[in-house]
């Protein structure tokens, strides 16, 4: 799993992946039902970044 963000980190930079507590806090506003386990957020600015992330999953 530490390789797949290190790629994505790559891809999406600094401020494009949410790796630290803000995930859990984020994770569980964002969806409202339930907790969401989610150990990151990534968020692509362009097109081209959310095609390069989706070619790893």
């Amino acid at each position: 799993m530490q390789e797949l963000l290190q790629q994505i980190h790559a891809i999406v930079g600094d401020k494009g992946l949410i790796t630290d507590e803000r995930v859990a806090q984020r994770s569980n506003e964002s969806w409202g039902q339930g907790s969401c386990p989610a150990i990151a957020i990534v968020r692509p600015r362009s097109t081209e970044e959310v095609s390069k992330v989706m070619a790893l999953c």
